[in-house]
């Protein structure tokens, strides 16, 4: 039995502007913040045992999107600033899986201080490329960094990438 929208609501109160939860009254935990764990990648998360069925981990910014909204999310679920326990529903978005990794944030492997631009080993230039429906696009080989940069943001415009893809990671 999965968890109903009908009890997080129920069991929790959702503060849509600092995106807290917190236990309603009737549990012994009342009053207190109900998603205290951050998982290995970053997101607020509590053990929820829906009644008449095993305990399961249920994520803070799916509960808020449900609780706010009357409907789990359809998709994945974006933080739109980057920061992955920052679930304000402003900075809650519902988003396909494609469009949520056109707002990722910069790998930590990047040495260029921008996604899509690196060295080429072979000729020494500057390169760029970008991922477009599906595949790995190339922008082309640039005398400076600067030129390679400015066709990765061109690119990233006709896209549809978010303003903050490529940003530095919290």
């Amino acid at each position: 039995m999965k968890v109903t929208v009908d009890e997080l609501k129920s069991r929790l109160k959702y503060n849509p502007e600092t995106g807290l939860l917190y236990w309603k009254s009737g549990s012994p935990r009342a009053g207190k913040e109900a998603f205290t764990t951050v998982t290995a990648r970053g997101y607020k998360a509590t053990t929820f045992r829906p009644r008449n069925a095993p305990a399961t981990t249920l994520s803070a910014h799916r509960a808020a999107w449900a609780i706010h909204y009357g409907e789990f999310p359809s998709g994945s679920i974006d933080h739109i600033n980057g920061d992955k326990i920052d679930n304000r529903i402003v900075n809650l978005r519902d988003i396909t899986s494609a469009e949520n990794a056109r707002n990722s944030a910069l790998s930590a492997r990047n040495k260029s201080g921008v996604a899509g631009v690196y060295i080429h080993k072979q000729t020494g230039k500057w390169c760029a490329q970008i991922s477009a429906f599906g595949k790995h696009v190339g922008l082309g080989l640039f005398s400076s960094q600067s030129d390679a940069i400015i066709a990765r943001k061109a690119a990233e415009r006709v896209l549809g990438y978010h303003p903050n893809h490529g940003r530095k990671p919290n």
